[in-house]
Formats: structure tokens, sequence, C-alpha cells
């Protein structure tokens, strides 16, 4: 990820609402939650698209981490709305 699309993404994170950013931190949770590179090479893909996937998934970690450091900065638990049920 380039400083160019970092700095893209926590300009769209800050633009956010409150809950349209927790509801974007769980959608780039799940997307960076268990890695498919395992099971890919287990199947016998190619290195060059498993070597494709690992970069996805770094960047979707990437991405979460930006998404989470906003929600830090608003002082925001993305987990309260399952403490209140």
């Amino acid at each position: 990820m380039t400083r160019k699309e970092r700095n893209q993404i926590l300009k769209w994170a800050k633009s956010l609402s409150d809950e349209e950013l927790i509801k974007e931190y769980h959608k780039s949770l799940n997307d960076c939650c268990g890695s498919l590179c395992e099971e890919m090479y287990e199947r016998g893909y190619d290195m060059v698209d498993i070597e494709h996937q690992a970069e996805l998934e770094k960047d979707y970690t990437k991405t979460h981490d930006l998404i989470s450091k906003v929600c830090n900065e608003r002082n925001i638990d993305p987990w309260e709305i399952f403490d209140k049920k």
C-alpha cells in the first residue's frame, strides 16, 4: 500500500459517520481474518496466485488497522454494540 492509498483510506474513514465507521470496522475485520493462502497452497494453486492473495491480505489488514486508528481517535468502541444486547 502506497502512502497515497493510505492517505485516501484515512480521508475516507474520517468522512464516515460513527455508525458507518463501526460497520466498516467489522467489514474490514472480516476481510482480513483467515488466510486463504495456506488452503490455496494445499490445493495446488499457482505460486503467483498465492503471492497475489498474500498481498491482498496484507492490504486488507492495513486497511483494518487504519479504520481502527480512526475509531480510536474518535473514542469509538466498535464492540460496544454487542455489549448492549
